[in-house]
């Protein structure tokens, strides 16, 4: 922002002086001060309490002679950039605003070989520091047209072009001093109407409105209270003003609260219909099918009793599905060892198996009226395992290691044969 400061604007400013400003920049609470003096200079709440005042001022009759205030209405806002000489740039942001006070776009001949000349009736208001959305520094002024002339600019984007030249020449002059420039490139903002919401009023010479200042001098004044305002009663006037902005803010903010607390009720609520029901686990029952042999849980004489694991033929899975309509809704994945029952938001089932199926060959079947789904699993069958009571027999380091694996099973069936020889041949010797 150091190149807002123009050589008119420091005219009588001491090397010492300057020396100092720039020492205490570099202080970190100063900065800070400064910052919040930026802020409150671009508070909206601050710029709608200058507006009473003018508008205090007006209703008095104490603006100054020649000068009227004008009021415009928001139109469009375009941004573009202020240029200074080290390079640097700050961005702008232009609110072209209209107000039927002001005298309409005209063309009028220039010369006699047929050029016109175009006289634009205008008002510029001094840039003022402001922030972007960004919460960055930047600068915006108004630039006030007729109705008319606004309504043709957005229809004529040539027109539009040239009340922005205009501007930006006028910033240059007027109030930059030729020191830096105003970049004629810009953007229009499309969902922006107005930098700040509303447009400032702006004092403007009674020749250039419409009635050239013959409304204003036959508007009634009103009386101030004694002969002059003094500085008390002006006191006590922004005191009050202060007041009913804290007492609007309050009301806003409790307002705005109330609104928020609404929003988030009806996000829940929202929230909690668009989740439906949770998914759960259906009830399911697995049964094993098959054939049981007897003859495997027989002891025989004189020989080890073995126990049989039976594997089933069959595994059958019931699961209850409530509300399930069709067998359509329901998404079933089978491998060979683990079973998945999907039903999308309603169900889902992750069953491992204990034993390994034909996965190629189930069947599947949905109830209607029961809403269950059976699904029948054909068991890959294998041999039944002999568990045999453990050897004691101490084997040698140089034993096989075939024997080391099986020789206590081997040994056992040896001794029952050997057992069954000697009781033969002692009922031979006893008939001899």
């Amino acid at each position: 922002s150091s190149g807002l400061f123009t050589q008119e604007s420091l005219k009588g400013v001491t090397h010492e002086e300057m020396s100092k400003l720039t020492k205490a920049m570099k202080d970190g609470q100063f900065r800070e001060h400064m910052d919040e003096y930026c802020k409150e200079v671009s508070d909206p709440a601050n710029r709608k309490e200058y507006i009473q005042y003018l508008e205090q001022l007006e209703a008095q009759g104490e603006m100054p002679e020649g000068q009227q205030l004008l009021r415009g209405e928001p139109g469009c806002c375009v941004k573009t950039a202020i240029r200074f000489k080290n390079g640097q740039t700050q961005k702008l942001f232009i609110n072209i605003v209209h107000s039927d006070m002001l005298d309409d776009l005209q063309l009028q001949p220039a010369n006699k070989e047929g050029g016109r000349q175009v006289h634009l009736p205008y008002s510029l208001s001094p840039p003022r520091p402001d922030r972007d959305l960004k919460d960055n520094y930047c600068m915006t002024c108004d630039c006030a047209v007729s109705t008319r002339t606004f309504f043709q600019a957005v229809q004529n984007p040539q027109i539009l072009k040239m009340i922005v030249d205009t501007a930006c020449d006028g910033l240059g002059s007027n109030f930059l001093k030729g020191y830096e420039e105003v970049r004629k490139d810009f953007k229009l903002m499309d969902k922006l109407k107005c930098k700040g919401g509303f447009p400032m009023p702006m004092s403007v010479r009674a020749d250039l409105v419409k009635d050239k200042g013959n409304g204003a001098k036959n508007k009634p004044k009103v009386a101030p209270t004694g002969d002059a305002v003094t500085p008390s009663e002006l006191k006590r006037m922004r005191q009050e003003a202060k007041d009913k902005k804290a007492a609007e803010k309050a009301e806003e903010e409790a307002a705005a609260e109330a609104k928020a607390q609404a929003a988030e009720e009806a996000k829940r609520t929202k929230a909690a219909e668009k989740s439906g029901p949770r998914i759960r686990v259906p009830k399911h029952r697995l049964i094993h099918s098959g054939s049981v042999d007897l003859a495997d849980y027989m002891e025989a004489k004189n020989q080890p009793a073995p126990t049989t694991t039976t594997v089933p033929k069959v595994l059958r899975l019931i699961v209850e599905l409530p509300t399930v309509k069709k067998s359509s809704d329901v998404t079933l994945e089978v491998t060979c060892n683990n079973i998945v029952v999907e039903v999308p938001d309603k169900y889902y089932l992750d069953l491992p198996l204990s034993y390994e199926v034909d996965d190629g060959n189930g069947t599947a079947k949905f109830d209607k009226s029961k809403q269950e789904l059976t699904l029948e699993l054909p068991v890959i069958p294998k041999p039944p395992i002999f568990v045999q009571a453990p050897d004691h027999r101490t084997f040698g380091a140089d034993d096989d290691e075939d024997e080391e694996e099986g020789g206590g099973l081997r040994d056992a069936l040896d001794e029952a044969r050997e057992a069954e020889e000697e009781e033969q041949e002692q009922e031979v010797e006893e008939e001899g």
